[in-house]
């Protein structure tokens, strides 16, 4: 599959070998502000993810962060986000997937505003959150047992982003219901064979503790300009950075938080900025 990808984009071996060097060498420097390599830095933020730590595991505050951050500003995210969780505390409620598939969204946005917040999201973003939150609620239910459940379970239980590769009528319900909810909050038209939600649904997997990457136009656009190509859809891309992660020899959810280290960098740098100062 790698060989056939990069024969058809035009990319040879020295190419890919070219593009895992510089990657190489700026994750080996301290970006300033720091004191630790970029790789350490990344090696941490990863780590948030694949245990599950990040918002102390909450799968309703999980789902609502990678609903909102769909062409989104992430530092208004985490600022929505924030606010979410002290909407909980107010309206005495608990972090819960059913807390967030019946919650009050009008609310919720009444309270953003309350706060001072002149930009919220949309109505149907939320409802968007809302309904997946549901559908992992009724696939995956809590039981008994103690076994993991929603979201956490879908993960264990399922194959990963491969599942996106096959025609609609082939994939399984949650695949379809990312798709649905992205083609309606894009306001795009149908399509049998669309991937319309990859990222939403790999970035969801990362937060629920899966090694891989999310083909977002952050980390899709380092890799284009990496490799000096002009189109890179998302399966192509999990391909390629798959590739350049064995060859830096990394897990791919770092190579992810390399690409888009500006999230967690004190001084908010870009790739792209500590690509051009170390080259």
């Amino acid at each position: 599959m790698l060989v056939d990808l990069l024969l058809e984009l035009g990319i040879d071996g020295p190419r890919l070998s070219q593009a895992s060097d510089r990657i190489r060498k700026v994750i080996q420097a301290v970006p300033q502000g720091e004191d630790k390599p970029l790789y350490e830095l990344a090696r941490g933020s990863a780590r948030k993810f694949l245990d599950r730590k990040r918002y102390g595991g909450n799968q309703d505050v999980i789902l609502l962060d990678s609903v909102l951050s769909i062409r989104q500003l992430y530092r208004m995210v985490v600022k929505w986000v924030g606010s979410y969780e002290q909407y909980l505390a107010v309206q005495g409620l608990r972090h819960s997937l059913e807390t967030l598939a019946t919650l009050d969204s009008e609310g919720y946005r009444q309270h953003l505003r309350y706060l001072g917040f002149q930009s919220v999201p949309t109505q149907s973003r939320v409802q968007c959150a809302k309904a997946l939150g549901k559908v992992f609620l009724q696939k995956y239910p809590e039981t008994i047992n103690g076994k993991s459940f929603g979201i956490f379970r879908w993960v264990e239980d399922t194959e990963g982003w491969t599942q996106f590769l096959r025609p609609y009528s082939e994939r399984d319900e949650i695949c379809n219901a990312f798709t649905d909810a992205m083609l309606r909050e894009l306001n795009l038209p149908f399509r049998q064979t669309t991937l319309c939600g990859l990222s939403l649904f790999q970035y969801l997997r990362m937060q629920s503790g899966e090694d891989t990457l999310k083909p977002d136009s952050r980390v899709t656009g380092n890799l284009k300009k990496l490799l000096q190509v002009d189109e890179l859809t998302g399966t192509r891309c999990l391909i390629l950075a798959s590739a350049i992660s064995r060859e830096l020899g990394i897990r791919l959810i770092e190579l992810d938080q390399i690409l888009v280290c500006e999230d967690y960098l004190r001084r908010k740098q870009k790739f792209q900025t500590l690509l051009d100062t170390a080259n």
